[in-house]
């Protein structure tokens, strides 16, 4: 990168994260420095340097400050207590405390609510017509989220948390905030600080609510009830979590389930043949976690989409509390380590022809637990991803029981990275047909997203 220095560095990166490892990975290789001649942050591309990282949670601890300030004591400080930002022993014993809100029966739990969402959302959907398939995922995602994760319909004040979690993912990597943090009215920092004691507070309020109507069988339940040798999540660690998942969980879902949906749209013999093993399969019933084991081509599908697209291009940081070596190079302790899947999903070696939607590969692919990461790896994989995976199947299937995705013409679709999401930047419009409509012939697109993925235009 041009000598601007780490902090402005830092900026462009942020502006533009897929973009900046793709340029560094291209001119560096596997192991490139955010500033030249700096070893303050550093991308290290591939599936050796993930095992490296990825597998000594002692040796290289989760990146635990936030990119922007958060005063000591502030709601922006509350938002950081989560699993995420806790290391060692803390996060070990938290770890612990929360893997019961991801059981097998949990799991099954959630489902069964997630279903009567998905039944409900895309039952609604107009066929023939196109529409906005990113904020249509979004919206049932949403849906869904509420309803797993804390158990209540989606209403106004719903709609607000969204929003507050939307905002606060954008601000905390916003350049204004990064460059200037200090409170001053009307600049990023300071929206940045109202938002998040906006949305303290409202977690705040869901967590008493959930306490004074009673435990449930949703995820706030859990975490709310969760006791293990007399340990239990503290008020703040129980507004962090929230928060967390209020600002990952559903949107990452939404990704994955609207690059999907672009993906079948582009390749309309994979759809027609999905569809076909859900009608098989499924028929009219609503899927259960039996049906979607039955549906191979389905995990195929996604598993390409989540190679390709990944929700989360970036992986949470980690900084180095030892001087360590990356390939040739001596790093001192301190470094901070960014680790890609997009980057580590490119690679040749083991995906032949790698910019190509090639679902049949996964047939008789044999990939290493550092190879493929779109949850991560190692002991800190994301403790969700069993749940995500499973509501991406569902969403799917709910979807393609009712209908196809087509591309409309003079489809554009560039990509951003928002917060730690890769999403389409202005909206992604696809037609969803009916079953009994006459298959269209499938269109390229135009936009950056052409660099991502090999499509024919």
């Amino acid at each position: 990168m041009p000598l601007w220095g780490p902090q402005l560095n830092l900026v462009k990166f942020f502006g533009n994260p897929v973009k900046t490892m793709l340029e560094l990975h291209q001119s560096y290789g596997e192991v490139a420095a955010m500033t030249h001649n700096h070893a303050g942050w550093v991308f290290a591309f591939g599936a050796k340097y993930n095992q490296q990282i990825l597998s000594d949670a002692q040796a290289f601890h989760n990146f635990a400050e936030s990119p922007v300030p958060a005063p000591e004591g502030s709601a922006a400080a509350m938002l950081n207590h989560h699993l995420v930002s806790q290391n060692a022993g803390v996060h070990r014993e938290k770890r612990r405390l929360m893997m019961p809100a991801f059981s097998k029966a949990r799991l099954l739990g959630y489902a069964e609510r997630a279903s009567a969402v998905i039944e409900r959302v895309a039952g609604g959907w107009p066929r023939g017509e196109v529409f906005d398939m990113r904020r249509a995922f979004f919206d049932m995602s949403l849906e869904v989220a509420m309803s797993t994760l804390f158990g209540v319909d989606v209403g106004s004040e719903v709609q607000r948390l969204s929003l507050l979690s939307q905002r606060f993912l954008e601000l905390i990597i916003s350049p204004g905030a990064l460059l200037f943090p200090f409170r001053v009215p009307g600049t990023p920092y300071a929206r940045y600080l109202v938002t998040c004691e906006e949305l303290v507070g409202a977690v705040e309020a869901l967590i008493a609510t959930r306490r004074r109507e009673g435990l449930g069988s949703d995820l706030l339940s859990a975490l709310v009830g969760a006791e293990e040798d007399g340990v239990r999540f503290s008020e703040h660690e129980l507004v962090g979590q929230v928060g967390l998942m209020l600002s990952a969980s559903h949107e990452t879902t939404a990704m994955s389930s609207a690059w999907a949906a672009l993906m079948l749209a582009l390749h309309p013999e994979e759809q027609e043949a999905l569809i076909e093993d859900i009608r098989e399969v499924v028929g009219d019933r609503v899927a259960t976690a039996e049906d979607l084991d039955r549906l191979p081509r389905l995990d195929r599908v996604l598993n390409e989409t989540m190679r390709l697209l990944p929700a989360t291009p970036v992986l949470f940081y980690r900084r180095a509390q030892r001087s360590f070596r990356l390939g040739d190079h001596e790093l001192p302790e301190g470094s901070t380590v960014l680790l890609s899947p997009l980057l580590t999903h490119r690679e040749a070696r083991v995906f032949p022809e790698p910019l190509r939607f090639r679902p049949d590969r996964w047939r008789d692919l044999e990939v290493g637990p550092y190879d493929y990461i779109p949850f991560g790896a190692g002991p800190r994989r994301c403790i969700g991803g069993g749940f995500a995976w499973q509501t991406v199947r569902q969403i799917l299937v709910g979807a393609l029981q009712r209908g196809r995705f087509e591309v409309p013409e003079r489809t554009r679709v560039d990509y951003r990275v928002s917060g730690i999401i890769m999403s389409p930047k202005r909206g992604m419009s696809l037609r969803f047909a009916a079953h009994e409509s006459p298959p269209r012939t499938a269109r390229g697109i135009d936009g950056t997203l052409n660099e991502l993925v090999a499509l024919a235009n």
